[in-house]
């Protein structure tokens, strides 16, 4: 005698099928408790080598996110912000007879709302990008994110920032335009007072002259001086 057919013939004789609800669906939020942050600054992508870096880095994070992960993007943009947030859809493997037993979770409709997270994703970082090369003030991107994480806590949440940390108005092909670009921030004071929480900064531009432009912007420690105290990280 063949046991599996049988299996399912009593389940049907019993009305046990009958007793699964068709539309329910588990909280996706349940399966996991890790958080992700991605905060995204779009104006500051103007050059098409760093737009390049942030889609590698958005690649590889993508990467890591597990199924009932929550994932937040925050689309920054002229001083405003959009949020997205959603758990990573899936169903969790509980063998053959627990997901003939428990029809809570429908792999079809997992499968669906994966789709769904993917082009929501997908649409946040269009968004971001579609600001690149509009004028910005690099420096308000700093007080966004001091003002964000005011009374919120990082330390349990993997938090990537995706921004250049190159000023408005650098242009690579000239060597003075940096020189320019300083003097104009420390004569109006625009980087003074702002103090960011330890944050992780993905594929930011890594140019030398970019890098002693923020080392000469902590003004040799003077009060008014600005240290970009980020992590960075190079995701290839």
């Amino acid at each position: 005698m063949r046991v599996f057919p049988l299996f399912i013939s009593i389940l049907i004789a019993t009305g046990l099928f009958l007793s699964f609800p068709a539309n329910a669906q588990i909280d996706y939020c349940k399966l996991s408790d890790s958080k992700h942050e991605i905060h995204l600054f779009g104006e500051t992508y103007a050059a098409k080598l760093d737009r390049s870096q942030m889609l590698r880095g958005l690649d590889k994070i993508s990467k890591e996110f597990a199924m009932g992960d929550e994932v937040k993007i925050i689309v920054h943009s002229n001083g405003a912000n959009k949020i997205l947030k959603v758990c990573v859809p899936g169903c969790p493997d509980k063998g053959l007879l627990g997901n003939l037993i428990d029809a809570e979770c429908s792999a079809q409709v997992a499968k669906k709302d994966m789709m769904g997270f993917r082009k929501k994703y997908i649409s946040s970082v269009k968004t971001a990008l579609s600001s690149a090369g509009n004028e910005y003030d690099l420096f308000g991107h700093f007080r966004a994110l001091e003002s964000y994480y005011q009374g919120r806590s990082a330390s349990k949440t993997n938090v990537y920032v995706f921004n250049t940390t190159v000023p408005f108005g650098y242009d690579a092909s000239n060597s003075g335009s940096l020189d320019k670009v300083f003097v104009e921030t420390v004569q109006v004071n625009n980087q003074a007072g702002i103090t960011l929480p330890k944050l992780n900064f993905v594929n930011p531009n890594q140019s030398k002259e970019l890098m002693k432009f923020w080392d000469d912007l902590e003004l040799d420690g003077n009060s008014d001086g600005f240290k970009l105290n980020i992590t960075k990280v190079v995701l290839d």
